[in-house]
């Protein structure tokens, strides 16, 4: 895995199973499942305590809400920032539209923000909470799927950041 000067060069697959050549289980999706479960847990053990106003038998259904939000806005925001051409990309073979050619790719970080806000606000409504309660709640359960979303970016190759000296011990080639 490395090269004369000792660089680690990335070949991380982005698949953990493949089942077709578009089709199957990637880290990234179980960053995002594994940050959403630990910020569950983490908001319902802090609910159970009483340290919050949401009551811990409400956290999976907030939880559905912020998935949804999150995901709806992050590949929305993808394709409006992005890949406009998606919103018009219609044809007669599943899955018809072009935003909802997931397997694709393409997904928007402040799409995925907007989303969860979008999200919060609905449920804080419809369950008479405050917001900036909710808000506090994901910032804080949210520190944890970004932290998983990263590792993610990085067994995808995406995200780099600057050239490093290759000599340096944490340097990688992509």
């Amino acid at each position: 895995m490395t090269n004369d000067t000792s660089t680690w060069v990335h070949n991380l697959d982005p698949f953990l199973i493949q089942f077709t050549p578009t089709i199957g289980i990637r880290w990234y999706g179980l960053a995002y499942m594994t940050g959403f479960i630990l910020g569950a847990l983490l908001m319902i053990f802090l609910a159970k305590r009483g340290r919050r106003a949401i009551k811990a038998e409400m956290v999976t259904d907030f939880i559905t809400y912020v998935v949804l939000g999150t995901m709806i806005g992050g590949r929305l925001g993808y394709a409006v920032f992005y890949q406009p051409s998606l919103l018009t990309d219609f044809s007669g073979t599943f899955p018809f539209w072009g935003v909802l050619e997931v397997w694709t790719g393409g997904m928007a970080s402040h799409g995925g923000m907007i989303g969860i806000a979008v999200a919060t606000a609905l449920f804080a409504r419809r369950n008479k909470l405050g917001f900036m309660h909710l808000a506090d709640l994901t910032t804080l359960g949210g520190t944890i799927g970004i932290f998983f979303g990263r590792l993610a970016n990085f067994a995808n190759g995406e995200l780099m950041g600057r050239a490093a000296d290759p000599t340096l011990p944490w340097a990688v080639k992509f």
